[in-house]
């Protein structure tokens, strides 16, 4: 979504000030789940966070996709806090949950690089070919899509493995 955005941006005409606005909204917003992290993980697990961040990111999409002007779309930005700044500690600490400490180097490189590696070159190949095909605002829904399949994958292989992890723990 991110790469797109500034498209998206554009189209609905926004300029270089909103797009610095709206990638400023994004980083700022996703500071205080972080820095709240561990109060958060004391009151609930680590996957239903997970669940949740999942879950916010369908619901971010779903308002970038849909926002009719500029403010909207900057205000679909501070989702990030519940999306992006749950999901990254709350996946650090799932697969360190799940994870036997001989492989767990191993599965948070394989998280890293296949999210943010392998996941952003597929997505950005796809999401231009997509955007130039369709447009960026059915590209965008398209991902909607993509994003909620995700999430419903992650809920269901993950269901058991939660469990067991906190049997373990």
């Amino acid at each position: 979504e991110m790469t797109f955005y500034p498209l998206l941006l554009r189209e609905l005409g926004g300029g270089n000030t909103e797009l610095g606005i709206g990638f400023s909204l994004m980083a700022f917003s996703e500071v205080p789940v972080m820095w709240f992290y561990g109060r958060i993980a004391k009151r609930f697990r680590e996957r239903d966070l997970i669940c949740v961040a999942l879950a916010v990111y369908v619901v971010k999409c779903l308002s970038v996709a849909a926002a009719p002007n500029v403010t909207l779309l900057l205000l679909a930005q501070l989702l990030t806090m519940f999306s992006f700044g749950l999901l990254l500690p709350s996946a650090v600490n799932y697969i360190n949950k799940i994870v036997d400490r001989s492989a767990l180097v191993t599965a948070l490189v394989l998280f890293s690089s296949s999210t943010y590696g392998v996941g952003s070159i597929v997505g950005s190949l796809a999401g231009g070919a997509i955007a130039d095909a369709l447009g960026v605002r059915p590209m965008m829904s398209l991902l909607c899509l993509v994003v909620a399949a995700a999430a419903a994958a992650f809920i269901v292989l993950s269901a058991g493995r939660g469990r067991q992890a906190e049997n373990e723990v």
